[in-house]
């Protein structure tokens, strides 16, 4: 009675120790939860060359959730982009979407890699959201991870490219369901990847500047690369806001060696002359860059009085400006008169109030601009 007693007391001590072993480790399993990279130190994206393709759903699984995943790269005007430009800024956005059910909370895993080698990019944000991690493993990879259940399945991770260019790159995302129980049954996990072009730029400037030389203005510019690179097209300004199309360079077309190249503004005006290039493709599609500024020193005395003028603007030089070409200029650009000097004064009565420029060219082709404001 007594032998059997016991074998009966030491079945009940045995299956309440596993039962509280079980829940134990359920509990254990579910309150560790600070990502797989963190607990097991290997990552569990699905990957094919990582980890031998494990995935969250190795154990996560057996729960009615139904859950998609979406991994999408976004500018930053928030579109889904399909390449990325040399170190802009991006969001890598995850979504974990359950067709059925509520899950209690979600978990996820991501890593990005090289394409043409899977070797590890860890060019994640510094300052990552609430409950996320970056986790190096001993393996030298870098995971983005939850540290701790999130609650809601909409992830968002600053991401930026790399500065140099290494190709298309590669993210590997796995999102799990769960239900909360303590358990890895009932959860149900979802993998994806998404690869991302690098963009290549038709033009790929090194530098771009200009210098006064022999009354005008020399300019240089040089390319590490260009693709389809039809023509430049150099235009010029007087304020930096306003500017006007004064000549074309024909480009290279294709070359991974760059080329160097120079243009030579014979006009400019005295003071500060803005420029700036627009690259045109062969199809026409165009981008600039950007402004240099070159300051010409006064050659010849010119003057211009009153400032602001009311009806005559009178006009006193060292040179005689007898024959020589005017303009005048409104602040967008436009010119609002012109005509041959002749005498020292210039009716100005027909402007309307306003900023404006008094621009000339003397007889040896000289420009010169002054500012003034018409009542």
């Amino acid at each position: 009675m007594k032998i059997k007693f016991t074998l009966t007391l030491l079945c009940v001590v045995a299956i309440i120790s596993l039962s509280f072993r079980d829940n134990t480790i359920k509990r254990f399993h579910y309150f560790r939860s600070s990502g797989a990279a963190a607990s097991f130190g290997s990552g569990w994206t699905g990957a094919s060359f990582d980890n031998g393709g494990a995935s969250c759903g190795n154990c996560h699984n057996g729960g009615g959730f139904s859950p998609s995943i979406t991994v999408a790269l976004l500018n930053a005007s928030n579109n889904p982009v399909t390449s990325y430009t040399l170190g802009e800024s991006y969001t890598l956005s995850i979504v974990i979407n359950s067709l059925t059910g509520a899950p209690d909370a979600y978990g996820f895993q991501l890593m990005c890699v090289k394409q043409s080698d899977n070797s590890n990019i860890n060019n994640w944000g510094a300052t990552l959201p609430i409950a996320v991690q970056n986790t190096l493993t001993g393996s030298g990879r870098n995971y983005i991870e939850h540290s701790s259940p999130l609650v809601s399945g909409t992830i968002n991770i600053p991401w930026t490219a790399p500065t140099t260019g290494i190709g298309s790159v590669r993210f590997f995302a796995v999102g799990n369901a769960v239900n909360g129980d303590g358990g890895t049954g009932g959860d149900n996990a979802v993998n994806a990847s998404l690869t991302i072009s690098q963009s290549v730029l038709p033009v790929t400037f090194v530098s771009f500047s200009g210098v006064e030389f022999n009354r005008a203005v020399k300019l240089n510019w040089l390319t590490s690369q260009e693709l389809n690179n039809a023509y430049f097209n150099i235009e010029h300004s007087i304020d930096g806001s306003n500017f006007n199309s004064i000549g074309n360079v024909a480009g290279q077309g294709n070359s991974s060696n760059g080329f160097n190249y120079e243009f030579l503004h014979k006009q400019p005006f005295s003071g500060k002359n803005f420029y700036r290039l627009k690259q045109v493709d062969v199809d026409g599609t165009y981008k600039y860059s950007n402004t240099t500024v070159v300051k010409v020193a006064n050659k010849k005395v010119v003057e211009i009085y009153p400032n602001p003028v009311l009806d005559k603007l009178m006009l006193r030089s060292t040179i005689n400006l007898n024959t020589s070409k005017y303009r005048i200029i409104n602040q967008t650009g436009a010119e609002v008169a012109a005509g041959i000097i002749n005498g020292n004064e210039i009716n100005v009565s027909q402007l309307v109030k306003g900023n404006y420029y008094f621009t000339l060219k003397d007889k040896n082709e000289v420009s010169i601009s002054i500012k003034f404001v018409k009542q």
